[in-house]
Parts: C-alpha cells; sequence; structure tokens
C-alpha cells in the first residue's frame, strides 16, 4: 500500500511540475478592440481586427492565431506597391514592452479563410492567439470576437470582446 500511495505521490509531482512549466501567463498582455468584418454573400474568407497592450518589460511575439470555424488562418499585413495596395503574409509580429500592437483595416490584420459557415453580425467567433514569451516558450491568449458590419473601412458598431487567460 504504501508503494502505491508513493508511485500516486510522484505521479502528482510530476503532473504538477509539468504543468507549471507550461502555465499559461498572459496576464502582461491584453486585448481590445477585436471584431472581425462580416462577410459578403457568398464569400468564405474575412478579417479580424484587434489591438494587443504589452505591460511587461519583455517583448510578446504572435505567431499565428486560430479561429472557430476557420480552417485556415493567416497573419497578413497592407503594402503599397507602385500604387496599388496588396497584403502580404507576415511570419511574425512582435509586440515590444510597453507598446500596442494595432491590427486595423488598411495595415496588419488577420485573415481568416474556408469558413465553415457564413459568419453575419451579431456571431461571435472564438479566436486563440497565439504566442511566444521572452523565454520562447508557446502561450494563448484567448477571446471572443464580435462580428460586425463594416462601411467601407470604418466599424459600423463594435461590440465589447473578452478574453480569458487558458493553458497551451
Amino acid at each position: 500500500m504504501r508503494f502505491i500511495k508513493g508511485i500516486a505521490l510522484t505521479c502528482f509531482l510530476i503532473m504538477f511540475g509539468l504543468s507549471s512549466i507550461y502555465a499559461n501567463d498572459t496576464s502582461n498582455l491584453s486585448i481590445s478592440d477585436a471584431y472581425i468584418r462580416a462577410m459578403a454573400p457568398g464569400q468564405n474568407v474575412t478579417a479580424f481586427y484587434f489591438t494587443l497592450e504589452n505591460d511587461s518589460e519583455t517583448p510578446w511575439v504572435v505567431v499565428g492565431f486560430s479561429a472557430k470555424g476557420s480552417d485556415r488562418t493567416e497573419l497578413h499585413e497592407t503594402i503599397i506597391e507602385n500604387g496599388v495596395a496588396k497584403m502580404q503574409a507576415v511570419d511574425v509580429l512582435v509586440v515590444e514592452p510597453d507598446e500596442s500592437l494595432v491590427a486595423k483595416p488598411g495595415g496588419l490584420h488577420g485573415m481568416l479563410w474556408e469558413l465553415n459557415k457564413p459568419l453575419n453580425v451579431g456571431d461571435n467567433v472564438d479566436i486563440t492567439i497565439e504566442l511566444l514569451d521572452d523565454d520562447q516558450k508557446p502561450q494563448v491568449l484567448e477571446v471572443s470576437v464580435p462580428v460586425i458590419e463594416m462601411m467601407g473601412n470604418t466599424k459600423a458598431k463594435l461590440h465589447s470582446s473578452s478574453h480569458d487567460d487558458v493553458s497551451s
């Protein structure tokens, strides 16, 4: 019996130790103004916009994101080449200490492709932002993002969004 208790205690300590190694701490990173552009009829692609604020003394690196109901996502930036606006994929985005990263129409943004169903005004989409902390440990930031109507590059109505820290 003592042997079994010893094994159980060892397993508990190993599991506790591993969970603390992979514990997610994004408390010094906040997201605001997150929204998704409502889709035009017949399309299965849209864009995700947000502001990430880093209140720490070290940088955070955004390496990607995923969106529930989207089979493909990418980080993009809009560039002007010979007077023509073009989208270009971005591998990583760095949020420097005590700075904000703003993803907005005509600039940085996330793209959602191959959506499983149309996104309508008033829907919310669960998005997981994939990050690396200053020790290069993977972290995630989850947010429920509202779908809103856009008029050109202007938000028609923005609802609040929320995020929860979760373990990776």
